[in-house]
């Protein structure tokens, strides 16, 4: 688990997270949480771009951090004019880092999905067959790219997400102000005032309808109860009556106050975990990094290597 935020303001762009990974063990134990991960990384030693991740710590054993100075490699010799040029360029090296990591499994989903699309001749999937395949469309990893455009020196922020191992990462502009994703549901209890599990709770929930007379006699012999939705609307009537408790961040910050911003919030999900007893799969000490239109990359707050000490 992550929580990941970025806010993009007139003066630049805000990056922060916190610093637990979460280990999947063969353990009677469960799962095992490190509390010194780095999940937000200067592109390269002089340069405008930050990168924060969330999902998958990596691919296989081939780290973030090593596919990121692949980029930065990459920039020095073909520098990006924008933003979203570098996002594609990252794009395009995230897809092939993932592909060339699980190369192995995925000629197994190949050749499984080449045999079983509808209309082939081979045999339906076997249950181990399907679990394979579930993997590879389960895959998840996620990315802010941040940095500043160098013709007019302006801010920009794109996400980068790749959903499973068999389609392409997809590149999305983020909106002015606060972003965040990951663990989000407790920072979005306090930013919305609500999160889905409330909106599927509602939808979900069923009050008795009173019976008419001529119906009495069967609820007695055992019949069961009708019921009938408390909501009557749809899911999005509900989010837009919901809509109003929603806190009204301005996305025009100082990047100043940006930078509270964001670790209010990175700090609200790691507290709220701490104290509501429930998993600590957000934690650590909090990371933030900025970008401003006119400087490079520079840390706000940053572990030394001696952290985890």
């Amino acid at each position: 688990m992550t929580i990941a935020v970025c806010f993009w303001s007139p003066e630049g762009v805000v990056l922060g997270a916190d610093s637990t990974t979460t280990l999947e063990v063969s353990s009677p134990h469960g799962e095992r949480y490190l509390n010194h991960a780095q999940k937000i990384f200067q592109v390269d030693d002089a340069g405008t771009l930050g990168i924060a991740t969330w999902g998958a710590a990596g691919f296989g054993m081939l780290s973030h951090r090593t596919v990121i100075a692949r980029l930065g490699a990459r920039l020095r010799t073909h520098p990006p004019q924008t933003v979203r040029d570098a996002a594609d360029e990252w794009a395009a090296l995230v897809w092939r880092a993932a592909r060339d990591a699980f190369a192995d499994d995925l000629k197994a989903v190949d050749a499984i999905i080449e045999r079983t699309v509808p209309g082939a001749a081979g045999p339906p999937a076997t249950p181990e067959e399907q679990q394979v395949v579930a993997v590879a469309r389960n895959f998840y990893v996620g990315f802010y790219v941040a940095g500043r455009n160098v013709s007019d020196h302006s801010p920009d922020a794109y996400r980068v997400e790749l959903q499973g191992l068999i389609d392409r990462p997809r590149v999305e502009r983020l909106g002015r102000g606060w972003n965040m994703n990951g663990s989000t549901a407790l920072a979005c209890r306090i930013l919305r005032g609500w999160d889905p599990a409330l909106v599927d709770a509602v939808l979900a929930a069923r009050a008795p309808v009173p019976p008419a007379p001529s119906e009495q006699s069967a609820l007695a012999q055992g019949a069961p109860a009708l019921a009938a939705p408390l909501w009557s609307g749809s899911r999005g009537e509900l989010e837009a009556a919901l809509a109003p408790l929603e806190l009204p961040v301005p996305p025009n910050l100082p990047i100043r106050e940006a930078v509270d911003f964001v670790h209010f919030v990175v700090q609200a999900t790691v507290k709220s975990l701490k104290f509501g007893r429930l998993p600590p799969g957000v934690g650590g000490p909090v990371e933030l990094a900025i970008i401003t239109s006119d400087r490079p990359f520079r840390w706000v707050k940053h572990k030394t290597f001696d952290a985890a000490l």
